[in-house]
């Protein structure tokens, strides 16, 4: 190609048939079994056969000269030369010519890394306090419930911790070969509870309806308010007037379609801008009554998880109610590791008051006879700690029928 001839001139052929079987020879003497129609010259083989045989690249030395010439001159490119010579001592092609390149982009690739670590560590320290306000958010709203809770709300975060403390000691009690009876009381005590969580939660849920009426009430003449002031605008009033336009004609055109609807052709203008304006308020209150909705349901939701993760966390700890829930807490707590000899039952029936000293014997019959039919023979059950003061009925309270202790 450099020589753009075919054939070779003959001193040139001679040079590369020369150079071909120099390099086949030394291939061959490396490995024996080497194709002998391919060679494969490496750049240092290739220049030391160019000194050996000047004329294979002289048309190219040639033009390299030329070149020279022509651009700056074949000073600047001797004193290039020396230069390379000089950096590049004993270096090879391959070296000079993509050193500075390889440099290049090892400085770049440090850097791409040095960038993707400073990223990483951003990305560690924004997630870490997103967690920390995210953390914070939550202790801040968990502080809230406990401060600001509703009558309602510790009534019924204490009833739910009365189950779980009932359940515990039953369970504690069946697991340690407790007598039956004392597993009946146990079992009792737990059956109570949950009715006491129960009508908490009716408690609850009724101020919960309460509280979702009155926000419902108030957004609603909010909204109202708001889309009257919106539709007052020059062009708030100008797109009634465009959908009253359009309502009117729909109704034109009902006896149209059929003769059934004469009649509705004669409605006002008036009206149907009634009918618009009415139609926007229902539409505006109704998407607030969603967001009250899902507003009320997240409370709930927010309530249950409260009560799972941090009310029932521990259910014999005290939590920050008032003096008075935890007295009956600390009443609770003793009630349920008393002894049968620490307890009196007080008897009411018709308002004469009695104390039982067999317990279990009544324990037999309040789980043989139903409420119902102790409640409708005017029979009250008081369980209290010995020593404590019995309450007593009115003399003048009757209940039920009327039936009397003989009768009894």
């Amino acid at each position: 190609m450099l020589h753009n001839a075919d054939p070779l001139p003959e001193h040139i052929q001679e040079q590369f048939d020369a150079m071909v079987t120099a390099q086949r020879a030394k291939e061959l003497l490396e490995d024996p079994d080497d194709d002998p129609d391919e060679i494969l010259i490496n750049v240092n083989d290739f220049l030391g056969y160019n000194e050996q045989h000047g004329d294979l690249l002289q048309p190219a030395l040639d033009l390299r000269d030329t070149l020279r010439k022509q651009i700056r001159g074949k000073k600047y490119w001797k004193k290039m030369e020396r230069k390379r010579q000089e950096l590049f001592s004993g270096a090879n092609l391959d070296d000079i010519l993509f050193s500075k390149k390889r440099a290049k982009a090892a400085a770049e690739e440090a850097e791409r890394d040095k960038r993707a670590q400073i990223r990483k560590d951003k990305e560690v320290k924004l997630k870490a306090i997103r967690k920390q306000k995210k953390k914070e958010a939550y202790e801040a709203r968990i502080k809230e419930k406990w401060d600001k809770a509703t009558p309602e709300e510790s009534e019924y975060r204490e009833a739910c911790k009365g189950v779980a403390r009932a359940r515990e000691v039953w369970e504690e009690a069946e697991k340690d070969g407790a007598s039956k009876e004392e597993c009946v009381r146990l079992r009792r005590r737990l059956q109570q509870a949950e009715q006491d969580r129960e009508e908490a939660l009716n408690n609850i849920e009724a101020l919960w309806q309460r509280q979702e009426e009155a926000e419902k009430k108030r957004r609603k003449r909010i909204t109202i308010n708001l889309v009257i002031k919106k539709f007052a605008t020059y062009q708030g009033k100008k797109e009634i007037n465009g959908d009253a336009k359009m309502m009117r004609w729909t109704f034109h055109l009902l006896p149209q379609v059929n003769p059934i609807f004469t009649g509705f052709d004669k409605i006002s203008f008036k009206d149907c801008k009634e009918r618009v304006m009415q139609e926007r308020f229902d539409i505006a209150v109704k998407i607030e009554m969603k967001k009250v909705k899902k507003e009320y349901k997240r409370i709930r939701k927010e309530e249950g998880k409260f009560i799972r993760e941090e009310v029932l966390k521990d259910p014999w700890e005290e939590g920050p109610w008032d003096a008075e829930s935890s007295e009956s807490e600390e009443s609770d707590q003793e009630s349920v590791f008393m002894d049968d000899d620490d307890w009196v039952l007080h008897v009411s029936v018709q308002g004469c008051n009695f104390q039982s000293v067999d317990i279990r014997q009544w324990h037999e019959i309040c789980g043989t006879v139903p409420k119902r039919i102790l409640h409708a023979a005017g029979i009250r059950l008081d369980w209290q700690k010995k020593g404590s003061k019995p309450r007593q009925e009115s003399k003048n309270q009757i209940m039920d029928d009327g039936m009397k202790l003989e009768d009894i």
